[in-house]
């Protein structure tokens, strides 16, 4: 099993301008995925690197629909967590070039 966390942030009209999220937070901590389940996670999400040369700092986000009341907008990121072995690693690097992203020198 691959551990992940899950994020989430908000995003505003106001904390946009800014560039920063108007809140965010750990939604779940060391969630374990079959390298299966973390394939189809992935899978047509943003990566934060392109190509991919960092696989450990690397996180794929999927960015809501905007609430057209309020204006907020609620992402999600996956992230590999820091409490996986370090074997785990190699998986974790398959599975992001199973889900088809680029990646450069690993």
């Amino acid at each position: 099993m691959i551990l992940i966390n899950i994020c989430k942030e908000i995003i505003t009209e106001e904390s946009a301008l800014d560039g920063e999220a108007a809140e965010s937070w750990m939604d779940v901590e060391n969630a374990e995925r079959t390298f299966k389940e973390l394939v189809r996670e992935i899978e047509g999400k943003q990566a934060s690197q392109y190509p991919i040369t960092s696989p450990e700092n690397v996180w794929f986000t999927e960015c809501g629909e905007m609430d057209y009341v309020t204006g907020e907008e609620e992402n999600t990121s996956i992230h590999y967590s820091r409490d996986n072995s370090p074997n785990n690693l190699k998986y974790w690097i398959a599975a992001i070039k199973a889900a088809g992203f680029k990646t450069a020198g690993i």
